[in-house]
């Protein structure tokens, strides 16, 4: 096994720049149920072998003052390199106050993989206006 459950952080990245105080602040938390009562800062994946993929869904909720224009949560990857966190092409949407979504994080390994432990991290980008994306 290349991988035995070691929790993967969850990194958020904001993009966005508050134009006033009062306009509140931007936050997102993850949730791994429906309701959002159990926040979530890691994933464990569980055990993965070279050459698959694990997915696991978690429940995004905007938990701020302020509307989230957009939010892409990106999936982590092992491969020749070591690990490598990617963020293009995995779109979420967008969040108002208090809305939450439903949102896939994915581990992939490339077969060509060594055994061993890997660490890194999965990455939400959250933009917070127009002007930032």
């Amino acid at each position: 096994m290349i991988y035995e459950g070691d929790r993967v952080e969850i990194e958020k990245k904001y993009r966005g720049a508050l134009k006033e105080e009062s306009e509140g602040e931007f936050k997102l938390s993850v949730y791994e149920d429906e309701k959002c009562s159990r926040e979530v800062k890691n994933i464990n994946f569980g055990p993965v072998r070279p050459g698959e993929e694990k997915n696991k869904w978690f429940w995004l909720k905007n938990t701020g003052e302020r509307y989230l224009h957009r939010i892409y949560v990106g999936h982590g990857v092992i491969d020749s390199k070591g690990w490598r966190s990617m963020a293009e092409n995995y779109l979420g949407g967008s969040l108002d106050v208090g809305e939450k979504c439903m949102a896939l994080f994915q581990l992939k390994v490339a077969s060509e993989v060594e055994i061993g432990e890997y660490s890194g991290s999965i990455p939400i980008t959250v933009y917070g206006d127009e002007s930032s994306i």
